[in-house]
């Protein structure tokens, strides 16, 4: 076998092993039963969840589960192994009330009357809220304001 013949065959292995393991770290349903508990219950909470489209569950590397939910509308809300969310995003329309921390919900309701929430995502210390009029606010875990 030639050089160039070797080369080949190597990345065509390459090729197809990279897509092997591709496809068992992720896996996709079009329901949500083997989502956890807190993932479902958010979900019930603050969206109609018969309108689910999508359920992808990826592993990483090291093997650890995320979950990413894409709803009819278009909404996709993420959510940690725990099933903790991590980020809810509707680019298209406003987010529903029960998608977002009540203080926070009040403080844009009554501070912004006009703008609705198109995304909010949370990390371990801070929430970070995109407004509809393309407006970030930043509120800390205690849901102060902080910029």
């Amino acid at each position: 076998m030639t050089t160039t013949k070797k080369r080949l065959a190597f990345i065509a292995i390459f090729i197809a092993s990279h897509f092997l393991t591709q496809a068992e770290r992720e896996i996709i349903r079009t329901d949500i039963s083997q989502i956890p508990h807190r993932a479902k219950a958010y979900l019930q909470q603050a969206f109609d969840t018969t309108n689910t489209y999508l359920v992808k569950i990826e592993k990483d590397q090291i093997g650890i589960l995320t979950y990413a939910i894409t709803m009819e509308n278009g909404c996709v809300v993420l959510f940690d192994r725990k099933g903790d969310w991590t980020n809810t995003d509707c680019q298209i329309e406003e987010l529903p009330k029960g998608a977002v921390p009540t203080s926070i919900w009040n403080y844009i309701k009554r501070n912004y009357k006009q703008e609705g929430i198109l995304q909010i995502e949370k990390t371990r210390d801070t929430y970070k809220v995109k407004l509809t009029n393309r407006k970030t606010l930043l509120f800390d875990y205690r849901f102060n304001r902080i910029n």
